[in-house]
């Protein structure tokens, strides 16, 4: 089995999840946000950061849990993002513990189940996502 890594604990609605932070590269929270043109699955919107582009993951395919416009935003070193309303703290892997329960949040997207201070908190698989291909193709008119 795996050793777990240290993750960044984020709060979105009711909901909490995980990322490991080898991933993250900031958090933001003041930034220009443009809805995209065309509804795709997994992206919501764009960010202009620097002048590179992000994409905006959509919380509802990845997590299962309310996607909309919150107050901060954490970007990925893989040039995406994801809209968090806090960014409660970095937990390291000695305060974690597996769950094994079965019956909890499941997804591709999730790369495993931790509990910490007695709440179940989802990983996101940050690779499953960055290899994603929904079944969505442009169609040029």
């Amino acid at each position: 089995m795996n050793k777990l890594e240290p993750i960044l604990l984020l709060k979105s609605g009711q909901s909490l999840f995980g990322i490991e932070l080898r991933y993250v590269r900031e958090i933001i929270s003041d930034f220009p946000v443009f809805p995209l043109p065309v509804k795709l699955p997994d992206i919501s919107h764009l960010i202009l950061l620097r002048g590179t582009p992000y994409a905006v993951l959509n919380s509802e395919y990845f997590l299962q849990i309310e996607h909309k416009v919150r107050d901060k935003l954490v970007v990925l070193i893989t040039q995406m993002a994801i809209f968090a309303d806090e960014a409660i703290q970095s937990v390291p892997p000695e305060q974690l513990s597996r769950h094994e329960d079965e019956s909890e949040i499941r997804t591709s997207f999730v790369k495993e189940i931790v509990q910490y201070r007695n709440r179940i908190i989802p990983i996101l698989d940050i690779q499953a996502i960055s290899n994603d291909k929904p079944d969505f193709k442009f169609i040029s008119i």
